[in-house]
């Protein structure tokens, strides 16, 4: 471990006696769980312990349980089982009632869209249909099948790819002018969130402009969810070049009372 000296003190050793860490985590371990840790002479057990039990200690002492559970699910968990009654929810609201507050703020002309998340299809299809150029990327194979069904013979490219990373999206060394993040955003956590907004920012053509909705609510059932507000957003974004042209919040589309939804849209200057 860098910067580890034997003499230091750790957790509970006095200032007068050199501290063993292994024995000093271990004595603060066993002050905080029942039964105490069993000695294990191995030096490699001492050091992984070592490195482990802090960690530990954060998940069961600090972190809530349902942000543990959010952080160990998979953002796509509940999709695909869900894909076929998702997708009629989704087509269930138009393409411009959901982006109203927004709409003025997208290309007029016939431009390069990308659509992450793009679940049914619903915003790749009206994209498509005003002229534009649109990449439709959805990770949860049973969502991009009915997504192709529903919107068989529409010009649009579907991509199996995720968030944060892009991978194959990022490969291809195409840039966009606008990229949607609808109802995606809040499927990453913090860490996650961070690289995600790197690749989007590297996809993006200069003025190009990324527009997404972020979720306010309680977390459902089974899914992998985090609240993350306006300000937290467009603070991320400034440290890849990207600005804020816009905001706005509004009521649930589905007419949930206990959910609202923050509209943002960046751009690259």
């Amino acid at each position: 471990m860098a910067g580890w000296s034997p003499s230091r003190t750790v957790g509970c050793c006095t200032p007068r006696t050199a501290c063993d860490p292994f024995a000093a985590i271990s004595r603060l371990a066993a002050a905080s769980y029942k039964p105490p840790l069993v000695s294990v002479e191995s030096r490699d057990i001492k050091i992984s312990l070592y490195l482990a039990l802090p960690l530990l200690a954060l998940v069961v002492n600090v972190e809530p349980a349902s942000e543990f559970r959010s952080r160990t699910m998979q953002g796509t968990q509940g999709y695909a089982e869900s894909a076929e009654r998702l997708a009629t929810q989704y087509e269930s609201i138009t393409f411009a009632d959901v982006h109203r507050d927004v709409l003025h703020l997208f290309p007029a002309l016939p431009s390069r869209i990308c659509d992450i998340g793009a679940g049914s299809g619903r915003d790749a299809a009206a994209l498509a249909a005003q002229g534009h150029k649109v990449v439709a990327v959805e990770p949860t194979e049973e969502l991009r099948n009915e997504g192709m069904r529903l919107h068989d013979g529409k010009a649009i490219e579907w991509i199996d790819d995720h968030l944060p990373s892009l991978d194959h999206l990022r490969t291809r060394d195409e840039r966009f002018d606008l990229i949607l993040l609808t109802a995606v955003w809040m499927h990453l956590d913090e860490a996650e969130q961070y690289l995600g907004m790197e690749s989007l920012a590297g996809l993006l053509t200069e003025g190009g402009r990324i527009s997404m909705s972020l979720r306010h609510g309680p977390v459902p059932h089974g899914r992998r969810m985090f609240d993350v507000s306006t300000a937290q957003t467009t603070k991320l974004a400034a440290s890849f070049g990207l600005q804020l042209v816009d905001s706005f919040d509004r009521e649930d589309m589905l007419g949930r009372t206990d959910v609202y939804w923050s509209f943002v849209v960046l751009e690259m200057r």
